[in-house]
């Protein structure tokens, strides 16, 4: 029976919603109560409804250039010429015991002109996985450290926010919202009430 749910998966992996959806069906219509609890199958089919959305829309992507790197170095790559501003690794005072714990260390856009960054972190627990938090500079230190109010953080991971120079739209990955499956870019603008 689980072999349904795995072949869904392997579907939903490769962008065959449809095909991915009827192989989840099945596998619920087989599997008993406590077998389907150990899937996260409800899950998966939203992320196929939302998948099939979001490809009506989608364009090519073209690579212009490839560069190899271990995952801990990548953002070092990244040519930031047109954006201004630096990526850096998020520095230990923004890192909190379950983010050591759980080996996160995130990245975050330092700005330039501005004295406000943002970052994910999973707080004191991940429960809600990664947020996006902020926090001001001021003489060196990080102070009014806050998770992001509104509608931006979810129940599952957000990660890697990069604020556009305008200050008032905000990139990120998310887990969440209406993904089709692991991580996709979404975007908000500030609401500054």
């Amino acid at each position: 029976v689980e072999a349904w749910y795995y072949l869904g998966l392997a579907h939903h992996r490769n962008y065959d919603f449809q095909a991915a959806e009827e192989a989840y069906v099945t596998f619920q219509r087989k599997a008993d109560d406590k077998l389907e609890s150990q899937f996260p199958v409800a899950r998966q089919m939203v992320m196929c409804r939302n998948g099939k959305g979001l490809l009506s829309s989608i364009t090519d992507v073209v690579v212009l250039d490839k560069t190899a790197s271990v995952a801990e170095e990548f953002f070092r790559f990244y040519d930031m010429t047109g954006i201004g501003g630096k990526i850096l690794a998020t520095p230990e005072d923004l890192q909190t015991k379950t983010d050591r714990k759980e080996g996160h260390v995130g990245v975050i856009h330092f700005p330039k002109g501005s004295n406000v960054i943002y970052f994910s972190s999973y707080g004191s627990s991940t429960k809600t996985g990664k947020d996006i938090y902020q926090a001001t500079i001021l003489d060196g230190k990080f102070i009014d450290i806050k998770k992001l109010a509104g509608v931006v953080n979810t129940g599952f991971d957000e990660d890697f926010p990069f604020m556009h120079p305008d200050g008032e739209t905000l990139y990120f990955a998310s887990k969440g919202h209406n993904s089709m499956g692991g991580y996709d870019i979404f975007m908000c603008k500030l609401d500054k009430s």
